[in-house]
């Protein structure tokens, strides 16, 4: 649409230009329609684009807070490890890597196929631990927050066991973030909101190696 768009303009202003033809007409129709669209985009969103920062703009968009603390978690693990240094995430926030210039310990920056109910779910889940094994990395993120994963009934379970098992004897929770969930304005609601499982990204270290 934003190609045809930009086509149909710069033909409406060429015939301008250069052309007395009746094509003059859709010229002009066309440029009105474009008028009346660029008007109603910044009515309708020039609050997000004008009038907020960029954490309050993701949260209004996204209706989570999920994005903001994985940029400040992203911050953290920059601030505290070598450029070489990989990172593992658990679950499916790859801009976990992106803001914090590291790389994936692993081949699997995001969870959602090896939830899928798809016959290679449990080879991938397999992979994804031997090479977390392998790696070792300083920092772990843990993703509490179901959209994240997607996982259903029927997805297969072999990594969040493995994770049950792995966190305890090689990590140390450094660090628990609320994720919020709905805009600032939901937080001031006086009125009684339906309770919802708490949601959180949950920040690990790696143990010092037992001499």
């Amino acid at each position: 649409m934003a190609l045809l768009s930009g086509i149909g303009i710069s033909r409406s202003l060429r015939l301008l230009k250069h052309d007395q033809t009746i094509e003059l007409v859709l010229a002009f129709a066309l440029l009105g329609l474009f008028a009346i669209g660029t008007l109603a985009a910044l009515i309708g969103n020039g609050i997000i684009w004008f009038g907020m920062n960029a954490q309050q703009a993701s949260r209004e968009s996204y209706l989570t807070t999920i994005f903001i603390e994985a940029q400040k978690v992203a911050e953290t693990i920059k601030a505290n490890t070598p450029k070489n240094a990989r990172v593992l995430v658990m679950g499916s926030e790859p801009e976990i890597y992106f803001l914090s210039h590291r790389r994936s310990a692993t081949g699997y920056i995001y969870t959602y196929p090896l939830m899928e109910r798809q016959p290679y779910a449990r080879k991938m889940q397999e992979e994804m631990i031997a090479q977390a094994e392998r790696a070792k990395p300083e920092y772990v993120i843990f993703v509490d927050d179901n959209l994240s994963w997607t996982g259903r009934a029927e997805s297969e379970q072999k990594l969040l066991n493995w994770w049950n098992e792995y966190w305890i004897p090689n990590l140390d929770l450094i660090q628990t973030i609320l994720i919020k969930e709905g805009t600032e304005e939901d937080e001031h609601d006086p009125r009684p909101q339906a309770p919802s499982r708490p949601k959180y990204l949950m920040l690990y270290k790696r143990k010092p190696e037992r001499s």
